[in-house]
């Protein structure tokens, strides 16, 4: 069966482009498949870029892409060939499967993005509701005669933690002082016992 393969060659920058069309031909006759005339789709000459990073000596090489249709039986003489002609510095060969795919656009797109984050994940209500709320240590009960309404605040530097006590018939109720001054006041009667 055949495929579609790409091969990108990088070409020692030193030849000129009769001598890396004589080894192209040479090496792309191992690649022809048994019966086919017209394998070769496109050939590309990029010419000659300075690469990423030296490979060996060479800062510069002659590059050309290769589009062609051949069996995967021929590869492993064509790779083996490649490996040994000197004049070739690199070599890359891709599976070509077909186009790549393009992503479809969701439908309610307004939804999805946000204009400088990107995408937004999707949560449902319940799953939102979880994740964000905070539920308070203690809940707070009805107000009886015995005990008053309070509300549970988080301690922060600016507003320490106070305890209330309960108003009794013959004592109004009053705040207790906040725990960084009590904490003196226990620690002087500690000492004293």
């Amino acid at each position: 069966m055949t495929r579609r393969y790409e091969i990108v060659y990088i070409f020692d920058s030193a030849l000129d482009e009769k001598q890396v069309d004589t080894a192209l031909n040479r090496h792309q006759a191992l690649l022809k498949p048994d019966g086919e005339d017209e394998f070769i789709i496109e050939t590309n000459h990029w010419g000659r870029r300075t690469l990423a990073y030296p490979i060996g000596k060479s800062e510069v090489g002659y590059y050309v892409v290769v589009n062609l249709k051949t069996t995967g039986d021929k590869m492993g003489e064509f790779e083996r060939s490649i490996k040994l002609d000197e004049s070739i510095i690199r070599h890359l060969i891709v599976l070509n499967e077909g186009e790549i795919p393009v992503p479809i656009p969701p439908a309610d797109a307004d939804h999805d993005r946000d204009d400088d984050d990107g995408p937004r994940r999707r949560f449902s209500r319940d799953s939102r509701d979880r994740a964000t709320s905070v539920k308070p240590a203690t809940e707070a009960q009805p107000a009886t005669e015995d005990a008053p309404v309070t509300e549970a605040q988080p301690a922060t530097e600016d507003a320490p933690v106070t305890e209330t006590q309960p108003a009794t018939e013959d004592t109004p109720a009053t705040e207790s002082k906040s725990a960084s001054e009590s904490e003196p006041a226990e620690a002087a009667r500690e000492s004293t016992e």
